[in-house]
């Protein structure tokens, strides 16, 4: 009888190693962790017309999406069950050939029909189709039965091979099984590191692989920095070895977005100089061509030849007293004719933490990156799984998620603090910078124009932070009354953009930036601050 029993547990146990080593052989070889399965969901309309061809529907759910990073996203569009036309188009081409091209981009989809005809009405039904993984929990389970498999063996195997030698066995034993949860840990953190990567996209992929040299040379080192590099005098500025979208386009003089050389003054007729923060800067637009002072340079050209100059100071970020020390610093030596100010953001943001000081220094504090963000792994600990899925978290993506805020500002208090906040820091401190630089400038006998900030309320804390915006621009329009400057009023008017017009609340989309360079042109040759042609070239 016991024999019978000792064979039939045997009979068991090898059922169950084998089950165990066929679910390691599909999970860990056809289905590791980062391996998609597909999903579809039905789009539900209706569909916002963006212009000419374009549509907008809202993401379903939140996936890796197209970006300045490159092309994370893996959807595809389907219509009446059949593919729709090449994914990751640019915007403008979507609007204007349609053709069923389409963009993921963040938590919207863009997208045009195969015949450019309007979804909301055609009958036909859009699908997409992603990939989505595996629970993690299945690998978990599987490494925990794979650690039990290896313990029982361990105490079998030790059993035999030391018998009453007790000492030994226990020894041996607790070395061996120590080693086994090694393995399962590392086997473990392999895993969560493996479906981290896969989430975050193809961007965050190649910076872990480049920071673990497991890659080849990417076009950019981005253990430099994000898109900024520390600088002695203005905390933080361009980094011109960062590309931006595909291409490089910070000029290494002057800390700017410009990919076009810039020539010394004696060779330009005319230049004027925007300065500002991200939404000057032209921030989530991955073409230069595509912002709106680069287009308004195109208009100007167009207006007085290719003598003159219109050139993007804005950074993402800066304050209007970082401006000021920008141009101060470097921009001056641009010795421009025009200078138009697009302030006022990012002066709110700063009445938002503490208690407000003229310094700002409630708002700023010192980068000490020793020159990167993205700090080197140890090399000692590099090969430890558990420390890469740390690397991984606690620095790729937590600098990929916050910014250059997140390195040269406090803990932005909760929105509940917001309305208090502005009321306990008033504008006057913005009032005045302000007004330094304007007297700045015309002591220098620049021409100055001021605009208005576009704000618009799209999620939670906006409506309270577009009071400050408000409370800006009616100090915007106070000091260029005060200095008597040109003040482009129809820009806070009702109409003049709309929602389509914006990536977000204030940051415009290649379409607002062409009706943002179309109404700063306009207002620019009313007031006849553009030159007229000339016959004669440079004067």
């Amino acid at each position: 009888m016991m024999a019978t029993r000792t064979s039939g547990s045997r009979r068991w146990a090898a059922v169950l190693l084998v089950g165990l080593a066929a679910a390691n052989v599909v999970l860990w070889v056809y289905w590791p962790p980062d391996r998609m399965v597909g999903r579809e969901i039905r789009l539900a309309g209706p569909y916002l017309h963006d212009s000419d061809h374009a549509f907008v529907a809202d993401m379903p759910m939140v996936l890796p999406s197209d970006g300045l990073g490159g092309e994370d996203s893996r959807v595809e569009l389907y219509e009446q069950g059949t593919t729709q036309g090449i994914p990751h188009t640019a915007h403008d081409v979507i609007r204007s050939r349609g053709g069923g091209g389409f963009s993921h981009w963040g938590d919207r989809l863009y997208f045009s029909t195969s015949d450019n005809s309007d979804p909301n009405v055609n009958g036909r039904t859009y699908v997409l189709r992603y990939g989505a993984m595996l629970p993690v929990s299945l690998y978990v389970g599987l490494l925990l039965l794979d650690f039990l498999a290896l313990a029982f063996g361990i105490d079998r195997v030790g059993g035999r091979l030391f018998g009453g030698r007790m000492g030994w066995q226990l020894g041996i034993r607790a070395v061996a099984l120590s080693a086994a949860m090694v393995l399962v840990i590392q086997a473990l953190f392999w895993v969560l590191t493996e479906r981290a990567l896969a989430e975050q996209g193809r961007k965050t992929a190649e910076w872990f692989r480049y920071a673990f040299h497991e890659g080849t040379a990417m076009e950019f080192a981005p253990g430099e920095s994000v898109n900024f590099s520390e600088h002695q005098y203005l905390n933080y500025a361009l980094n011109p070895q960062m590309s931006y979208g595909d291409a490089k386009q910070f000029n290494a003089a002057y800390r700017i977005r410009r990919g076009e050389p810039i020539r010394s003054r004696g060779m330009v007729r005319w230049r004027a100089l925007v300065l500002g923060g991200s939404t000057t800067f032209g921030e989530l637009i991955r073409r230069e061509q595509d912002t709106w002072v680069h287009q308004l340079e195109q208009r100007v050209r167009s207006r007085c030849g290719e003598a003159c100059d219109v050139i993007n100071g804005g950074v993402g970020g800066y304050t209007v007293l970082e401006n000021s020390l920008h141009y101060l610093i470097l921009l001056n030596d641009l010795r421009p004719d025009l200078v138009v100010l697009y302030e006022g953001i990012n002066d709110v943001d700063a009445r938002l933490f503490g208690v407000l000081t003229p310094d700002y220094s409630n708002y700023r504090i010192p980068w000490r990156s020793e020159g990167s963000v993205l700090p080197r792994p140890n090399p000692v600990l590099a090969p430890l799984s558990p420390y890469r899925y740390y690397f991984l978290t606690r620095h790729i993506v937590h600098v990929r998620r916050t910014g250059i805020g997140g390195v040269v500002s406090p803990p932005r208090p909760s929105l509940s603090e917001w309305s208090a906040a502005l009321d306990r820091n008033h504008p006057d401190i913005y009032r005045g910078h302000l007004r330094n630089l304007i007297h700045l400038l015309q002591g220098e006998n620049r021409r100055v124009v001021v605009l208005p900030q576009h704000f618009i309320a799209v999620k939670e804390g906006d409506d309270v932070f577009a009071r400050g915006v408000r409370e800006h621009n009616e100090v915007n329009r106070m000091i260029a009354e005060e200095f008597r400057t040109p003040f482009l009023q129809v820009l806070m008017e009702p109409g003049t953009f709309v929602r389509e017009d914006t990536f977000d609340n204030c940051h415009f989309n290649e379409r607002g930036s062409k009706r943002m360079a179309e109404e700063v042109f306009r207002f620019l040759e009313g007031q006849h601050l553009i030159p007229p042609p000339s016959r004669q070239g440079v004067a």
